[in-house]
């Protein structure tokens, strides 16, 4: 079993171009996320950073998806 489909909740160190990165991976992948910086207005740009990544994040991971599903079935 992997990791993310045992794993439910990802915790984040940093919002920044890193940290908001993987935020919107395991996001994508159906995890909760709670996220932590110290940074003044660091919540209100996770946020936006998720909003502009969150169509193209979505559509990678269904294709991802349907392409594991096509290899399970030549199996």
């Amino acid at each position: 079993m992997s990791l993310a489909m045992t794993t439910k909740t990802i915790g984040v160190v940093g919002t920044g171009v890193i940290g908001s990165g993987w935020a919107v991976r395991v996001l994508a992948r159906g995890c909760d996320v709670v996220a932590w910086d110290p940074a003044d207005g660091a919540e209100d740009r996770l946020r936006e950073a998720i909003e502009r990544a969150w169509p193209s994040a979505t559509e990678r991971d269904a294709r991802i998806r349907a392409a594991s599903e096509a290899a399970d079935q030549t199996d």
